[in-house]
């Protein structure tokens, strides 16, 4: 799956619309699962504000809308947080456990730091 979103992102690079979106749809879908709207939010953007913005810009690519530059950069932070995280599955969970309001958001982004830290 995770080689799935970086090959769709890679080619959202080349690509225009409507092929562009629907790359980066597959690519956020892939890497995040069908929650990666919410997911997304939670894992890019620690103040709410900034959060509310990003999934505004999510939901309207995830109905089909065409991407914007901050989908399109959204998009390969992502990427690089889960490749920063190092496990999949287990950064899934952490982000679930936010959105069910059992774990602080800034907690996960300390256990990514140091995740990547270590290696």
């Amino acid at each position: 799956q995770l080689a799935e979103a970086l090959d769709r992102w890679e080619l959202s690079l080349f690509q225009d619309e409507p092929s562009r979106s629907e790359q980066l749809r597959g690519s956020l879908a892939a890497l995040l699962g069908e929650a990666w709207v919410l997911r997304a939010a939670v894992l890019l953007e620690p103040n709410s504000n900034e959060r509310r913005l990003l999934h505004a810009s999510l939901r309207t690519l995830a109905s089909g809308g065409e991407s914007s530059p901050t989908v399109a950069d959204s998009t390969r932070r992502a990427l690089v947080e889960v490749l920063r995280y190092g496990d999949r599955p287990a950064l899934l969970d952490s982000l679930d456990e936010v959105l069910l309001s059992l774990r602080q958001a800034h907690g996960r982004r300390a256990a990514c730091e140091q995740r990547a830290a270590a290696v």
